[in-house]
């Protein structure tokens, strides 16, 4: 019977869920952005992690704010992350802008400007 998961997806469902816990606290004293954990991507051998964030609002100085705020505390994220995730090997977190939601509306209002 084939598994429906792999091992990478879901530690990175997990890493997913405590970042997304971690983050938020730490932000709202330094910014005012909402910012979410999209998803993650976990690398086959689990030393990195790729967190996927969206920030609202999404302008570019807004995301290079926090994207160099999140970089500088990632050792911080992930001293964090070692006590409450339960994990062999705590892979090093790396911080990337997820630009899908971004692009959803842009496609969603070129199809709406092209129906009216």
């Amino acid at each position: 019977m084939p598994r429906d998961f792999s091992r990478t997806e879901r530690v990175g469902q997990l890493l997913q869920t405590a970042v997304a816990k971690v983050v938020p606290d730490y932000l709202r004293d330094k910014s005012e952005l909402f910012v979410t954990v999209t998803s993650t991507e976990v690398s086959r051998d689990f030393s990195i992690a790729k967190v996927f964030i969206s920030v609202l609002p999404d302008d570019d100085i807004a995301v290079k704010k926090v994207l160099k705020l999140l970089t500088e505390q990632s050792k911080q994220f992930r001293y964090e992350l070692a006590h409450t995730v339960t994990l062999r090997r705590m892979p090093a977190l790396r911080f990337y802008f997820d630009s899908s939601i971004k692009t959803g509306s842009q496609i969603n209002h070129l199809l709406q400007n092209i129906e009216g």
